[in-house]
């Protein structure tokens, strides 16, 4: 008998079920992106939502390895040389670059300052910049922050003695870097400048390692920023190669200054510098959308 009964129960179950299912309103409203424009612009509010969470957090802890350049930098590209030791290849480094109408910015110890002072006053001359590339060349991690104002602080201050610039670039030696450092470069109005591609020219390789290396690397791109050292003893042969690449690809070479947003801006987790004001228009264009 309880069998039977569970058996009845069971059959009304599903009856009511499948009338629920079937008797369902046939102009029910689907909700959400129905359409292109309707997606676009959902994955453009998303987009906008990732990003401006992202714009503290970034800004603050990462230096900016490239640009994403559009309209009147959508063309320029950077060329830096790390400048420590030696300095017997920076006439040599002047002169390819005026042949090519080509600016690029100069990164500079404090002992590179004093040792070598008429080179850093033709490298302004030129037209090129210099920036702030510590005193005594240490990896900034390793250090406190007296040290690392010290670092920062007596650069700077050799740069303006000899030239009467204020420096607001800075690059860290080898590359290295913490939120600490980030920080106090930061308070005292520097942008940090890493890069995308290393020509690896301190290794003095070849020329063609040089030229194969970047070529290889994709490197020839808007919003990069390259590294060499004048120092190395094949790049200034290399350079008019890379000179003659990025003419023909319709790039500028340019002071990494001319290529970065001074202001109105936020950094990506890839280390990308981006214009807020593209985001702040997203917003805007998004929210009139209903």
């Amino acid at each position: 008998m309880n069998i039977k009964r569970s058996i009845i129960i069971s059959i009304l179950i599903i009856f009511n079920l499948q009338l629920a299912v079937f008797s369902a309103p046939l102009n029910k409203k689907v909700y959400g992106p129905v359409n292109e424009d309707a997606i676009n612009v959902f994955y453009q509010k998303r987009l906008v939502q990732n990003e401006n969470s992202l714009f503290g957090q970034y800004r603050d802890s990462t230096p900016i390895y490239s640009v994403d350049v559009k309209d009147n930098k959508k063309n320029y590209i950077a060329l830096t040389f790390d400048s420590s030791w030696n300095d017997q290849h920076t006439k040599p480094l002047l002169d390819i670059l005026d042949k090519y109408d080509a600016k690029a910015t100069f990164f500079l110890t404090a002992f590179y300052v004093w040792a070598h002072q008429e080179s850093v006053k033709e490298i302004l001359r030129r037209g090129h910049e210099i920036g702030n590339h510590s005193n005594k060349h240490v990896r900034f991690p390793e250090y406190g922050e007296n040290r690392i104002i010290e670092e920062i602080e007596q650069c700077h201050a050799a740069v303006k003695e000899v030239t009467g610039v204020d420096m607001c670039l800075f690059r860290f030696p080898y590359g290295n870097y913490n939120n600490l450092s980030i920080r106090l470069l930061k308070e005292r109005g520097y942008y940090p400048i890493q890069w995308t591609h290393d020509s690896l020219d301190w290794k003095n390789e070849s020329v063609e390692a040089i030229i194969y290396r970047l070529g290889s690397e994709d490197s020839y791109h808007a919003g990069n920023i390259i590294l060499f050292h004048n120092g190395a003893d094949f790049t200034v042969q290399a350079l008019d190669t890379i000179l003659k690449i990025t003419k023909q690809k319709g790039l500028k070479c340019v002071k990494v200054s001319d290529l970065i947003y001074e202001k109105d801006f936020y950094i990506d987790r890839r280390g990308i510098q981006k214009s807020k004001i593209d985001i702040d228009v997203a917003i805007a264009t998004s929210s009139n959308v209903k």
